[in-house]
């Protein structure tokens, strides 16, 4: 199960990086608990850092987490095997899932299943597959979407709920 993690108040804080770090792990499961506060991501998963692997077998599910002011509640990047997020609450983060690359080498996560979710009050990318991300998108439910709790600007153009940039498949 995992333990509550609080990066502060605020999803901009660069004094908190990420609350869970899970990087070349073969399968890791993060179940329960809140995550929240960080400045980059709540959970950032990924497979090795060499270019043109496959993600060396790294799989994560994140299941039943409370993610609340992240500025990225999960962000899969060097070529992650698998993710699943499913049955998880993502409250007033500046993004949901974002699949990013570690520019220029490291492709982004290779799949991600995100089910059963519920994102509320979120600025902008609910979720982003990019590059050779692939997977489903399935059964979540998006709430006053393109809301910026900070009062500091508009979502405006930023605020894309769902965004298959360069995918296929």
């Amino acid at each position: 199960k995992n333990p509550d993690r609080n990066g502060g108040s605020n999803p901009t804080n660069t004094n908190s990086d990420s609350g869970v770090s899970a990087v070349s792990c073969a399968h890791a499961r993060i179940e329960g608990g809140t995550i929240a506060g960080f400045g980059d991501a709540g959970v950032y998963p990924g497979g090795d850092n060499t270019t043109g692997a496959t993600g060396d077998g790294s799989v994560t599910e994140i299941v039943g987490t409370y993610f609340y002011r992240c500025n990225v509640g999960v962000t899969p990047k060097r070529e992650l095997e698998y993710l699943l997020v499913e049955g998880c609450k993502f409250e007033e983060c500046v993004a949901g899932i974002v699949a990013a690359e570690v520019s220029p080498y490291v492709a982004p996560a290779r799949k991600m299943d995100i089910r059963g979710n519920r994102f509320k009050k979120c600025k902008a990318n609910i979720a982003r597959y990019r590059g050779i991300t692939t997977g489903s998108f399935s059964d979540n439910i998006v709430e006053d979407w393109g809301y910026d709790h900070t009062g500091a600007t508009s979502a405006g153009g930023n605020a894309i709920a769902l965004l298959a940039y360069g995918t296929s498949n």
